[in-house]
């Protein structure tokens, strides 16, 4: 039990993570059965939703929600067992799920009101409202906020035991967030400079090779991420 020996204030940040992680497997599960179901022909949406509005809340949810929560949750759990954790480094752990939670809530708010059924790819032409991309930003902001968490970690940890090899735990966490900020780099440029000033109407097209090739430069990655 010893290995499961966390504080209160560690638990409850931890927890949400995988809690919002729970969820998301449960309505991106129920997501792909409704597709099944809408595709057979045995089954007809209510309340005028759009196969293409499942479709995105499936991607979204169980590609990129679910993964990155799921990571973050458990990598800072790794961190605060290997290495430890600050009171003030639980508050911007709170910061990062905070700002991960509005993004996510804003994102789906626009795919169920049908603003945003861009088949979680967000690939160009097809557009959606500005308030989804913002969404999707703040998901990728929070998961950086977490980034500098566990950077800081370990540098504390690291000035406290001088000439003593990192855990390899927490090494294994401060490499993959390494990658998963530089993957990450490309499909926020994407969204922020090129497609969302494009949704809002400030410019009248869009690349839409460059927005592909930016998706899939941290698309990759994303698939792999949360294997650490």
């Amino acid at each position: 039990m010893e290995l499961f020996n966390f504080s209160k204030k560690e638990s409850r940040l931890y927890m949400s993570f995988m809690y919002v992680t729970f969820v998301s497997l449960l309505v991106g599960g129920l997501m792909g059965l409704l597709q099944t179901l809408v595709r057979s022909g045995k089954y007809t949406l209510p309340f005028n939703i759009d196969y293409y509005t499942i479709l995105t809340t499936h991607g979204v949810v169980l590609g990129l929600v679910l993964t990155t929560f799921f990571i973050i949750g458990f990598q800072f759990s790794l961190m605060g067992k290997t290495v430890g954790i600050s009171d003030k480094q639980i508050m911007w752990g709170w910061v990062s799920f905070w700002v991960m939670l509005v993004g996510t809530v804003l994102a789906a708010w626009m795919i169920l009101t049908g603003e945003a059924s861009v088949l979680y790819t967000f690939y160009t032409p097809l557009r959606a409202h500005p308030i989804f991309y913002i969404g999707l930003a703040l998901v990728i902001i929070g998961s950086w906020i977490a980034a500098i968490v566990n950077f800081r970690q370990l540098y504390v940890w690291k000035k406290a035991h001088k000439g003593e090899k990192s855990p390899l735990l927490a090494f294994m966490v401060t490499i993959n967030m390494v990658m998963w900020v530089v993957a990450s780099l490309g499909v926020a440029y994407s969204v922020v400079v090129l497609i969302l000033p494009w949704s809002l109407g400030y410019v009248a097209t869009v690349n839409v090779l460059l927005t592909r090739t930016l998706f899939w430069y941290f698309g990759h990655p994303l698939v792999y991420f949360w294997l650490l």
